[in-house]
């Protein structure tokens, strides 16, 4: 297969790029100091892992890509609205609340806190970009991707729980507040995984009454999420 993006591809990038740009201007904003290390330590490395993430998908799935960058009409509609939801609280209210926690002295997670932190973001980064280098189904929205003839992915991680995409998003919102030094956004990222939580077993239904062969899957792997508990 070549390699090639497309319009949609190209847009996707460009996109993701630009709203990890949004989301750290916001943090240091709503900071009101520019000069807070911690900061800075975890934006450089989440621009790095991110464009590291977009090469490595151009050159294993440049369809996922151009597919994540095309809107799709028959997107389940109350999954769109939640995703919105949960976008717009991790772009925009949390990079907020963890900035005005610094500013206004709210709380705070000291230095030892960015070890584990940075170890669930690495965990993250591990299991949502193989997620997506597994699966080329893994799109924005729920549907099923009958023009891409939508098929069970098994391999790893998918072999180990059901939606490890979702898992690691988790992992990203109870680490990046621990980097970041925020017991509010801790807090607040708790609300999300509730969301997150909740669209996953919204995605799990849908593929059960809609993609041939996921209830043999189910019997295969037992867990969405956390093996062993869900």
């Amino acid at each position: 297969m070549q390699k090639r993006l497309n319009n949609s591809g190209i847009k996707y990038i460009v996109f993701t790029i630009l709203l990890v740009i949004f989301q750290s201007s916001v943090l240091f904003i709503a900071a009101g100091d520019a000069t807070i290390v911690r900061y800075w330590l975890f934006v450089i490395i989440n621009i790095i892992y991110i464009l590291f993430s977009l090469i490595l998908m151009y050159c294993k799935v440049p369809e996922l890509l151009n597919s994540r960058g095309n809107h799709k009409k028959d997107a389940e509609k109350k999954d769109i609205v939640l995703v919105k939801l949960i976008n717009l609280q991790m772009l925009l209210v949390l990079p907020v609340l963890v900035g005005l926690d610094h500013r206004l002295n709210w709380s705070y997670l000291n230095k030892y806190f960015i070890i584990i932190g940075f170890i669930f973001y690495i965990l993250s980064n591990i299991l949502v970009l193989s997620s997506m280098i597994a699966n080329k189904y893994f799109e924005t929205n729920i549907r099923l991707q009958s023009d891409r003839d939508h098929q069970v992915v098994k391999v790893w991680p998918y072999n180990l729980i059901r939606h490890p995409g979702y898992t690691g998003t988790i992992l990203w919102l109870i680490g990046v507040p621990m980097i970041l030094g925020s017991f509010v956004g801790l807090i607040f990222s708790f609300i999300i995984i509730a969301e997150m939580i909740i669209r996953t077993n919204n995605e799990d239904g849908f593929l059960t009454d809609h993609l041939k062969g996921y209830i043999d899957y189910q019997n295969e792997v037992k867990y969405r999420l956390f093996p062993g508990i869900w």
